[in-house]
């Protein structure tokens, strides 16, 4: 920067009037970034998985089982994408010689609403915690079915995190509705804490006495 004012010592012009000229003649940046990948059409076996890479199988979702999707190998994550190439799930790479089974437990509620009987040996049992684990093992068949399904739903429009916490956070109040009080904890996990404190509104006891109720605080 010292030196813009210099004069070039062939060009008999200013070394900042050479560089602006430079600047102007460099040719634009791509307006999208590069994207390093490699992408390959993969048939998923009948349990919806993709083999990649030798002996390295990563889930897709149930309802692509035996069907081609499009895989993006990047150099950490293996990205795995539907027809209209919207991303369905996205793992950790795995590499070496032996064989290895990637699975995302959001894919895994999907199978399960499938085939509740699979619910004893998943994945997604082993991750819960042990008393939502005791709970659901003590549904019988429907309400089970009902409850991964509804897990399943809140996984997809949050986080398999969120549905967990949600879940819990219904079973440990014990509402008449479990389900329906997972759901609204998911909703509320996704503005607020839904045990944070609520400021204390006006005395509404005026109401009770009206009312012909006893006041009790």
């Amino acid at each position: 920067m010292n030196d813009l004012q210099n004069t070039h010592y062939k060009k008999h012009k200013k070394l900042g009037d050479l560089f602006d000229e430079d600047l102007r003649a460099l040719l634009p940046l791509p307006s999208v970034r590069f994207n390093t990948c490699r992408f390959e059409f993969i048939k998923a076996d009948t349990y919806g998985k993709v083999r990649v890479s030798g002996n390295h199988y990563y889930s897709t979702r149930p309802e692509f089982s035996k069907q081609v999707v499009l895989v993006g190998l990047r150099a950490h994550v293996v990205e795995i994408y539907d027809k209209k190439h919207c991303l369905l799930v996205s793992h950790k790479r795995q590499f070496g010689k032996q064989r290895t089974d990637v699975l995302d437990h959001s894919t895994s509620l999907a199978m399960l609403t499938r085939n509740i009987g699979a619910w004893e040996n998943s994945g997604v049992r082993e991750i819960l915690p042990s008393f939502l684990k005791e709970y659901l093992d003590a549904l019988g068949r429907e309400e089970l079915k009902k409850a991964v399904r509804t897990m399943d739903k809140l996984t997809s429009k949050y986080s398999i995190e969120h549905a967990i916490e949600a879940f819990g956070a219904a079973v440990e109040n014990a509402g008449s509705s479990p389900l329906a009080d997972a759901a609204m904890f998911a909703a509320r996990m996704a503005e607020l804490d839904p045990f944070e404190s609520i400021e204390e509104g006006p005395d509404l006891g005026i109401y009770d006495t009206f009312l012909g109720k006893e006041v009790t605080k």
